[in-house]
């Protein structure tokens, strides 16, 4: 459950960034399903450090750069499943850009959890800090 809490933790520091950035983009005119794209992926970087340092017991041992790139390969695939909710929702269904952002953003969280947990998490973690939720 700690480990849950954190994760929502990181995953609202990252919300922040990413809708943020969004909303920036979209209101200096930039289409929203290319904001939304960047957004996504400014977020993913500073929610992998994040993710990294406080959600997952991660093996220190393992080879970064290889690590990193699963991790963006995994979120290709959750930016794939972004940007079509918000296709859907905006495009199809007509709802506003910014409904559509967080809808995407809710439905990609559970995907998100159970990949990067998958990812990071390695046998023989470490110890964890609890001072961090």
């Amino acid at each position: 459950m700690a480990q849950l809490v954190r994760f929502l933790v990181v995953g609202g520091v990252s919300f922040t960034i990413d809708y943020g950035l969004f909303t920036l983009l979209y209101a200096v005119g930039v289409a929203h399903l290319a904001a939304s794209a960047t957004s996504f992926t400014v977020s993913l970087f500073v929610n992998y450090a994040l993710s990294r340092k406080y959600v997952f017991d991660v093996n220190e041992d393992v080879n970064i750069v290889r690590e990193f790139t699963a991790y963006v390969g995994l979120n290709v695939i959750a930016l794939g499943l972004n940007t079509a909710v918000l296709y859907i929702c905006a495009d199809i269904m007509g709802m506003s850009p910014f409904l559509g952002k967080i809808a995407a953003t809710a439905i990609v969280l559970v995907y998100n959890f159970i990949s990067r947990k998958l990812l990071l998490e390695r046998i023989g973690p470490r110890p964890r800090s609890e001072n961090f939720i």
